[in-house]
């Protein structure tokens, strides 16, 4: 992919009506919510009665270390693993040929491909990836992909020849449940969400593509996540 359309999908990411929107909720919204949880710890104080002495008297002593524990256990609540599947390997994969909407290939059909991972798709070689088992991660709740990755082996990028894989498991059993994936692109990390198009008469898949950007959330509690 060129660096000039990296740098527009970029653009386009950061200007996306509902990152400004966003940001916009972030900047107003941050100190009135802080005060709000301030105020909500207050109206539950008896809950700290479940606590050791010597626990409470510890966040007292030691407050920013307790607010960082309560933050690393949210992120370890983030994600909940629903399924294993099992990948065979894959040999001469060829992402630019595989992924083109004037073909079928393996059963898999798809009807829209987003311009960006085209271009990432034809600019790959040939892919040898070896069999391994792919995970399905269901999301509790909202989150930022900057959290969600690092709980992902590999920061949850996965090969185009296994992403090709999970779409051809879930097409022969008429699963076209929408997912998403993390990909190595032109310019960084993608993440790609591919879910079944409703227009067109023959089952297949709608696949869009977009930068990480790290402000941005996630789709909604329950969204899945595939990697490995």
């Amino acid at each position: 992919m060129s660096v000039l359309c990296c740098g527009e999908a970029i653009r386009t990411s950061l200007n996306s009506a509902d990152n400004t929107q966003y940001l916009k909720e972030i900047m107003m919204s941050t100190k009135q919510q802080i005060a709000t949880l301030a105020g909500a710890l207050v109206t539950h104080q008896g809950e700290f009665t479940h606590l050791t002495k010597h626990d409470r008297q510890w966040i007292i002593t030691n407050p920013k270390a307790a607010i960082k524990l309560l933050e690393d256990a949210l992120e370890r609540a983030l994600l909940e693993l629903v399924e294993e599947i099992n990948m065979s390997s894959v040999s001469g994969f060829n992402a630019g040929e595989i992924f083109r909407t004037d073909n079928k290939t393996e059963g898999v059909l798809f009807h829209n491909i987003d311009h960006s991972f085209r271009e990432i798709a034809k600019s790959r070689g040939v892919e040898h990836v070896q069999a391994t088992i792919l995970k399905v991660h269901s999301l509790c709740r909202i989150g930022l992909d900057k959290q969600i990755r690092p709980l992902l082996r590999d920061g949850g990028v996965i090969s185009l020849a296994h992403y090709f894989e999970i779409l051809k498991y879930k097409a022969k059993k008429g699963d076209f449940s929408p997912f998403r994936v993390y990909i190595q692109g032109g310019c960084g990390v993608w993440t790609l969400e591919s879910k079944k198009n409703n227009e067109e008469t023959e089952p297949g898949w709608d696949i869009s593509a977009g930068v990480t950007i790290i402000f941005r959330p996630t789709r909604d509690v329950g969204s899945k996540i595939v990697s490995y």
